[in-house]
This record gives C-alpha cells, structure tokens and sequence, in this order.
C-alpha cells in the first residue's frame, strides 16, 4: 500500500474537521425535522380526537334542544291526544289518513330543525313517522328502541337508510333519542358528511380526513379524490376507530392525513444548505490545507532531503533557520545533529582504525611468534653443541640452518603479505564485462588437477560494470584458490557463475568441500582468520577489501560436509553505489 503525502494527510484533515461535524449536524438537524414533524401530527391527532368529542357534545346538545322544541307543535300535541285514544292502534282509515298527515309534519319540522334524520315511536318502538324515508315498515323498531334506552340523551352513531336522488342509500348518521312523553320516543340526528369533516379539519392546514365504512370503503372525505392520499411519500397516515359509547364494535374509521409537503419543503431547504455549506467548507478546506501543508510540508521536505544526503556521507548539510515554532526546533536541532554526526563519524572512523590495526598487529605478532620459537631453539641447540664440541655439530648445524632458512621464508612471507594488504591500492574504475574476468581466472586454474574439476557457467548480454580488471582478478583468484584448497583432491568440483538479477551483477564461486562451521561463516573476512594450516588469513580479507572498494557486496553460504558457496554482487555500469569508507 502506498501511503499518503503530508499534503495529501493534511488535506484529508481538515476535510475530516470540516465535513464531518456538518455532517453530523445536519444529520441531526434532519432528525429533529422529523421528530417536530411527528410531534405535530400527534399533536394534531390528538386535537382531532378531542375535537369529535366536542362535536359529538355539541351536537348531542343542538339535537335534543330540538327535539325537545317539537313539543309545542300542534301536529305533535295532537298525536298525543291520539295516542292517548288509541287511534294508530285501530289501522282504520281514519288512522292511516293521520298517519299520511303526521308523516307530512314530521318532514316540515326536519327541515324546519335542520336535521337529517326524525323519527318518531310509541312506547313499544312502532314507528308513528319517519321524516327521512318516503315510506317505513310499521314492524317495531326494536334498534331505535334499544339505542334509546342505552344512550339516552347521548349521541350515537348509526346507520341509516335515506333517499338522496331518488336512490335509496345507507348513511352513517348522529344521532340523539328521548323520549317527549311517556308513550312518545323521538329520535333526531345528522349526517356525518364533508362539513362535520371539515369542523373536525379546521385543527390545522394541510390535514385530510376519510371517514371509511366497516367494510373499507369511503364514505365522506374532506377532499374530492381520496385514492391521491394513499401516497406514503406524499402523507402520513393514523386512524382513529370510531364507536358508540360504552363499545368495541368499530362502526367507522377515520383516517387523519397530514401532508408531508411542509417537511419535504424544510428538508430540501436543509439539504441545499448542507450542500452550501458542504461545498463552502470543501473549498476552505482545500485552501487551508493549502497554505498549512505548504508551510508544513516543505521544511519537512527539505528535512528529508537533508537528511538523504546525510545517509550519502555529506555532513556538511545545513537549513535555513526557520522560525521559533516546533518545526523551527527541529531545522535547529538537524542542523546541530549534522555537525555532530560529523563529529561522531571522524571519531567512529578513528577508532575502527585503531580498533583494526590493534588486532591486526596482535594477528602479526602471533603469526611472527610461531617462527620466531623454532629459530631461537635451532640456535641454543647450536650453541650447545658448539660448546660441548659435539661430534654431530656439522650435522645439527646443517638442519639447524634449514630450519632457521624456512622459517625466515615464513617472516618474509608473512612480512610481504601484510605490506601488500597494507598498500593495496584503491580500484581504477572503468567499465568492464565480468566474464571475460571470470573467463581468465578459469582458464588459471582449468588444468590445476585430473581429479579437480573447474566448471564456468557465465550468463548472457550482461551489463558492464565500473571495476578494476587486475583487483578483481586478485580477489577471484584467491576465492578459487581457497575453493581448490577446501576440496577431496580426488573428487573435487569447483563452479564458477555468473548471472543478473534485478539491479546486480552476480558473479558466484561454489565448492564441494568440508564447509565452514555456522559460527565461523561471520569470521571469515576478518584478517588473519583462516583454517588452513599453511595459511596467513589474509587471502578473504583482501576479497572482501576489493569488493567493498567496488561498491559491491560479498556473503557467504556454507554447510558443512555439503560445500561453500561465496556471491558477490555488483552494481552494473554507471549505477555504483556510494564507496564505503575504508577501515584498514
């Protein structure tokens, strides 16, 4: 994963700071849009629910001041008279002729009264006159009767059968009973219809009501097409069951719908604003991120650009002063941390080359040690058979003195290859192909046995290098040598490769020999480390010296019993890594 710049984390910052809070503003704003609109609609559901109550009150009192008016008509004092006599009971001719006349007054006085529904009963619940019906049956009227007994003086709601248009329909009515006299019952009501909708409506704007039957279908509603409120989107939608008093019989529903119009409209409106705003503060951001991460980013920039050049070995790198913030601390800091890498480098150097000139002269001076005590016995032997006058003197001196010659071949020896190590030049670079020096070496030591064999295996089209043809001959010769060395003189494999991969030139030098010990294989490139007995320990130091001087690198593989395997790598042509700084 590639991770972001400064700038960019700075950017996406102050969006964050920016962004979110509004938009967690606005979430909450949107949710107390619609808790308001929710607490409106209960509140309006439950005036609603109040207003029916006080329409039903208001109602019940209107009907029965009416109903109790109608005693003081003549046509009703008279129908007293005739109930007293027992007229209606006889259905002569003379009865049902009053009846017509009765019937005739009781629609005069329902219109008169501004009532929908008047019925008058005798004591038993036969009807006397109906003034909504153009004609009634004369069965008893046992439901009016029961519902007078009931709601006396309540209103009530009921259905009623009426003429309207010459069509004869069922209507929900409400309605009032009491009785006038002992044997006279009246009962009167209205029609539920738009305009007691309408009263029940006017608890605020934007509010519809359908009354819906028992079945479901719609009875009255407050507007000409109720199907374009059945939108989810567009309404919100609670009935209210309407019943009798003292009854869970559902006689009705009335449906309450409040138009989400007001909340769709205050939405739109927040949302344009979030917009705004979200657009605003998208632009502040970017400018702020702008100017902050620009004032930010760039001595952080040059901080680590300072400090890759640092990591080159240039300690003389130092910023600008900046100001007297934190970043400005760290500029100071930087450039004081500089000077004294500086410092700690030239010591550090310093004291690796005492450190390694220490060891290597204890290295010398063990390796001077071993020819230095057989000398110095030869020469006490000699004077011991010098001074007894010893008959073999000739003989010891002659042994003697090849002793003493082969060990001062070994101080020369050793003397010689310390000088050599000690003045090995540094490499003239210039490009070279890796195997035409590889091929050299291999063709050195090809013949070197019957029973040893010198394999070479080079790779194609490889890149040229920048190195030193002679130094590098040096080094590969020495590995070979020590690879020969290492190897059964009667089964020996020696390989010699080379290949790329990625960005290195690899060269390799494998064997087939005893190994090296896990803990000896970080040893190895130290001076005067070696496990051969004729050996001076110098041959993988000088290796790893012409290696390190060419940019390259050097590792060793090795298991014992199995073989060893020295990679070296080089940078091709051009790409040569920074030199290492010399130790020895």
């Amino acid at each position: 994963m590639r991770f972001f710049r400064l700038q960019t984390k700075l950017t996406l910052a102050f969006l964050f700071v920016t962004i979110v809070p509004l938009s967690v503003t606005i979430g909450l704003l949107f949710q107390r849009i619609k808790q308001e609109f929710e607490a409106d609609f209960n509140i309006r559901l439950g005036e609603i629910k109040r207003s029916i109550a006080a329409v039903y009150a208001l109602e019940e009192k209107a009907i029965l001041r009416k109903l109790k008016s109608v005693k003081g008509e003549p046509a009703i004092h008279a129908l007293l008279l005739d109930l007293g006599a027992g007229v209606y009971q006889k259905r002569n001719d003379e009865a049902i002729e009053k009846q017509r006349a009765l019937i005739r007054d009781t629609q005069r006085m329902m219109r008169a009264m501004s009532l929908d529904v008047l019925k008058l009963l005798d004591a038993k619940g036969r009807p006397l006159a109906y003034g909504h019906q153009e004609s009634f049956s004369m069965v008893v009227d046992a439901t009016s009767l029961r519902y007078a007994k009931r709601f006396a003086g309540q209103t009530f709601l009921r259905y009623e059968w009426m003429w309207k248009n010459s069509k004869r329909e069922r209507r929900l009515t409400l309605q009032v009973a009491t009785r006038l006299q002992r044997s006279l019952l009246a009962v009167g009501g209205v029609l539920v219809n738009r305009d007691l909708l309408r009263s029940l409506r006017a608890v605020g704007t934007g509010t519809e009501l359908v009354l819906f039957a028992k079945d479901g279908h719609v009875l009255m509603a407050t507007t000409t097409n109720p199907a374009s409120l059945q939108r989810a989107d567009a309404y919100k939608r609670e009935e209210i069951t309407l019943t009798n008093p003292g009854s869970t019989v559902p006689l009705a529903r009335l449906a309450v719908y409040l138009s989400k119009a007001d909340l769709q409209r205050n939405s739109d409106q927040l949302l344009l604003l979030a917009v705004i705003l979200g657009a605003i503060g998208f632009v502040l951001s970017i400018g702020l991120a702008a100017v902050f991460s620009r004032a930010i980013a760039r001595p952080v920039n040059e901080l680590a650009k300072a400090a890759g050049q640092i990591a080159g070995g240039n300690w003389n790198v130092q910023l600008e002063r900046a100001g007297r913030d934190e970043i400005g601390e760290l500029v100071r800091a930087f450039n004081s941390m500089g000077s004294e890498l500086e410092r700690y480098e030239t010591e550090l150097r310093q004291a690796e080359r005492i450190a390694a000139w220490k060891d290597i002269a204890r290295q010398i001076a063990h390796e001077i040690k071993n020819p230095l005590f057989p000398i110095q016995t030869c020469i006490e032997t000699l004077k011991k058979a010098h001074d007894r006058r010893h008959r073999d003197f000739d003989e010891i001196l002659d042994e003697s003195t090849a002793t003493v010659l082969e060990e001062v071949k070994r101080l020369k020896q050793i003397v010689d290859e310390f000088s050599n190590f000690a003045r090995m030049p540094k490499p003239e670079l210039k490009p070279i192909g890796l195997n035409q020096v590889l091929e050299h070496v291999a063709i050195l030591y090809r013949n070197v046995s019957e029973s040893i064999v010198v394999e070479l295996d080079l790779g194609r089209d490889l890149e040229p290098i920048d190195g030193d043809a002679s130094l590098l001959q040096q080094a590969f010769i020495n590995l070979v040598k020590n690879a020969i060395d290492a190897v059964d003189p009667a089964n020996g494999r020696v390989s010699i490769r080379s290949y790329q991969h990625g960005d290195w030139i690899v060269a390799e030098v494998s064997d087939n020999g005893h190994g090296i010990a896990a803990e000896d294989t970080s040893r190895v490139f130290q001076p005067y480390f070696s496990q051969k007995a004729h050996g001076t320990g110098l041959g993988l130091a000088i290796v790893h010296r012409v290696v390190t001087d060419h940019g390259g690198q050097i590792e060793v593989e090795s298991e014992l019993g199995r073989g060893t395997t020295f990679r070296l790598r080089f940078r091709p042509s051009g790409l040569l890594s920074p030199d290492v700084p010399e130790i020895y």
